[in-house]
């Protein structure tokens, strides 16, 4: 028992995540720990280690009668009364609130917490009556307190798990199927998607049409990506041109972003699906001759959006540059021989030493190599990757390796050892 209750409280404190203190604490010295996309899924340990305690409660409960009696009534006065007050809560907020959405999920909450205090408390009391059935040996109530237990936790798989049951395809958002169509037409499938003001979740589906967002699910989204994108709130921005946006999907007309020479140029539109054209938007790989070192995140974005700065010609990085420039301009060829989402060999060809700019995320465990040889990978503009490539011609190849499959790999083979070695002392 003390092994679960341990891991119920991992699971919280993890959960916790930038608010509590061992999610940094993983972070830091436990560098795979770092894929873990959300804090909040560590409340799996809770999920897991709940039911085995509970199971543990009820056999002691079993075993003890007298003392089962006592704990099962605090626990049906003391939820009771959490029950009762949880619901005058939300239905306060629900009667009172003004807002139109907010009625909507306070009403939805409010059935759920309605439906949940009820199940437990019925179950509870079942409980209770179960045993209180074993102590007196009548076993037609013990049997009756049981099915009953049974009928009330399948409507519970039914009520709340029903999705994980009888799973359904995630049909993307029409909006999509629209913005696709345009693209086709306009001959531009293979460019980047910027979707602007489009719900997170209906974000997702860029992925399931075949276009590629730079938000949503479908990409490797990071913390320095977000920031880079929300450094200047408008979709001309210069962080949009070096995360090699092409077009700016939106339901609502952006004409208050159509001006200027940084404007953007309406391709077409169906239904409330519009589909803007960036014209600034520089190469998803380029070649750059020059490289410019600042202090920090924020001396990069006002850099980056400073009026006479062009990110086509300088690059923007928080270190030393690795590369020795000249820092005239520099003339290449960049040929993309193969592109997939872990891998990624380009041939090139430079007059001088430059840098090779990817607009993708530098992400832990990205790997690359020049000619067959180890190359660093600087994080350009606090985001994306940057290698130095010679002068001549070159081979590039960039892999994504992370260390959590061969972390991943060697737990499971130490744990099989662990298992076959207790199994083998246990036969001897």
């Amino acid at each position: 028992s003390t092994f679960f209750v341990g891991l119920a409280i991992m699971g919280l404190l993890i959960a916790l995540g930038s608010n509590g203190f061992l999610y940094r604490v993983l972070y830091t010295v436990f560098p795979p720990f770092r894929v873990m996309r959300a804090p909040g899924r560590a409340l799996f340990f809770v999920s897991f280690a709940s039911p085995v305690l509970f199971g543990l409660l009820l056999n002691r409960l079993q075993n003890q009668p007298r003392w089962s009696e006592r704990v099962l009534r605090g626990i049906l006065i003391f939820s009771g009364m959490a029950w009762f007050a949880l619901l005058v809560g939300l239905g306060a907020s629900w009667s009172f609130t003004q807002d139109v959405d907010l009625i909507g999920r306070r009403w939805h909450q409010l059935t759920n917490v309605a439906i949940v205090g009820a199940a437990l408390l019925v179950g509870v009391y079942l409980l209770r009556w179960m045993i209180q059935s074993s102590v007196t040996l009548e076993k037609s109530k013990k049997a009756a307190a049981f099915s009953v237990l049974l009928l009330l936790l399948i409507f519970d798989l039914g009520w709340f798990g029903r999705k994980l049951i009888s799973p359904q395809p995630m049909t993307p958002n029409a909006l999509w199927f629209e913005a696709a169509q345009i693209l086709e037409n306009d001959g531009s499938l293979d460019g980047r998607i910027l979707p602007w003001g489009v719900n997170i979740f209906a974000q997702n589906g860029a992925g399931q049409v075949g276009l590629t967002s730079i938000f949503g699910y479908n990409t490797l989204e990071n913390g320095a990506v977000t920031g880079l994108a929300a450094s200047v709130p408008d979709p001309r921005s210069k962080a949009y041109d070096v995360l090699g946006v092409t077009h700016v999907v939106s339901e609502s007309g952006l004409e208050q972003f159509t001006s200027g020479k940084r404007g953007l140029n309406l391709v077409d539109q169906i239904n409330i699906t519009r589909v803007y054209v960036r014209p600034t938007r520089l190469p998803y790989a380029r070649l750059v001759g020059h490289a410019e070192a600042v202090d920090s995140t924020e001396t990069l974005y006002l850099r980056l959006h400073d009026s006479g700065f062009d990110p086509a010609e300088t690059l923007l990085v928080l270190n030393d540059p690795a590369c020795q420039l000249s820092g005239s301009a520099t003339e290449g060829r960049i040929n993309i021989v193969k592109r997939e989402a872990r891998l990624l060999r380009l041939a090139v060809e430079v007059d001088q030493p430059a840098y090779l700019v990817i607009a993708e995320t530098n992400f832990p465990g990205w790997y690359a190599t020049v000619d067959g040889s180890p190359v660093q990978i600087e994080q350009a503009y606090g985001a994306i990757q940057a290698i130095c490539v010679p002068a001549g011609q070159s081979k590039i190849e960039l892999a994504f390796r992370p260390m959590i499959f061969a972390w991943g790999g060697a737990l499971s083979a130490l744990g099989l050892i662990v298992v076959w070695f207790t199994w083998y002392r246990r036969r001897t």
